[in-house]
């Protein structure tokens, strides 16, 4: 009976290791799909940042600028992402925003667009040869 257990705790726990990794991957997804379904939508922002090919450190914050639609806390920008990588390390930053539909645009083919809120990011990257910033512009869309 001892070997049978073991047999099956050695079965079992691969088996429950890979449910967590697939539930951890899913997770994004599950939390899109439940804001829908509760009729709150959310969008997902992603925002890849790469860091200079340098020795050390580089330092790299991501702030979110506020719109009426997406508001922050103090009404400034606020801080998505800020951490110390490696140099050299390419990173991808994830922010879910309300996604709400702020007007329509109309395409070539006469066909009606929606048009939902998009926010900006500021991306900053430092390090000890030097750094950058840039505003990101997103632009938001329906899933198909």
């Amino acid at each position: 009976m001892g070997s049978v257990k073991k047999l099956v705790l050695v079965l079992l726990l691969p088996t429950m290791s890979g449910i967590a990794v697939a539930m951890a991957a899913n997770d994004e997804m599950s939390i899109l799909f439940n804001s829908w379904l509760e009729g709150k939508p959310l969008a997902l922002v992603k925002i890849r940042v790469e860091t200079p090919k340098a020795d050390g450190v580089c330092f790299i914050a991501v702030h979110r600028f506020p719109t009426s639609y997406n508001p922050t806390k103090n009404g400034t920008s606020e801080v998505i992402y800020r951490e110390k990588v490696r140099c050299g390390e390419a990173i991808v930053v994830k922010d879910f925003i309300k996604m709400v539909q702020v007007g329509m645009r109309d395409e070539r083919n006469g066909e009606a667009k929606p048009i939902f809120d998009s926010p900006e990011y500021a991306v900053v990257v430092i390090s000890k040869s030097g750094g950058f910033s840039r505003i990101i512009q997103t632009d938001v869309v329906k899933p198909p």
